[in-house]
């Protein structure tokens, strides 16, 4: 074991009471980056999850497009109807307790969309629906026929847009495009 000389001992404990006098020092030997916080619900955050449900048992139905908060606790689902080629757009929060963990939102958002259901899968504790106009679809491409079970269906690549919803509750739900696949019936 090696003995510290007078001088290691004493730079040592100027080096340390010079870190603990000035704080600020700290910073300048390792950088901490604030967080940045947003300010409402952004389902474009890389921690979100997203799923598209357009299917079931008998065919095509309106296509639902799920974003997962689980850090919020919450859902966002936003509903392209696909019984009309201008796809109107509906959407709605879903508000979960505190203690429901990311597994129990995967169980909801599944009993939502699938035959194969959980029984202790959360209820939502409170929902909000997206004002009428803060939907807008800015495109839509016809990518052909498909048959989709019990008839025929034209499949659309839409593009939409959310702006400007601000929710009952205050919370505000930052603007965001996206994209998604619905099916026509073809009659």
């Amino acid at each position: 074991m090696k003995k510290l000389s007078l001088m290691a001992v004493g730079t040592i404990l100027f080096t340390l009471t010079t870190l603990v006098a000035q704080p600020a020092t700290l910073f300048a030997l390792a950088p901490v980056k604030p967080e940045k916080k947003q300010d409402g619900i952004d389902v474009k955050s890389k921690e979100v999850k997203r799923f598209v449900a357009n299917q079931s048992q008998i065919g095509y139905v309106s296509t639902r497009v799920f974003y997962t908060i689980v850090d919020q606790n919450l859902v966002v689902v936003i509903h392209l109807d696909n019984s009309k080629k201008d796809f109107p757009i509906k959407g709605k929060v879903y508000h979960f307790a505190k203690e429901v963990n990311a597994e129990g939102l995967a169980k909801w958002l599944n009993n939502q969309h699938s035959d194969g259901l959980y029984a202790d899968a959360p209820e939502a504790s409170a929902t909000e629906d997206l004002p009428a106009d803060c939907g807008k679809v800015l495109a839509s491409k016809s990518s052909g026929k498909k048959d989709g079970g019990i008839g025929v269906y034209e499949q659309f690549d839409v593009k939409f847009k959310i702006t400007g919803c601000k929710l009952k509750s205050g919370t505000k739900l930052l603007d965001f495009e996206d994209s998604a696949s619905v099916y026509v019936p073809v009659k």
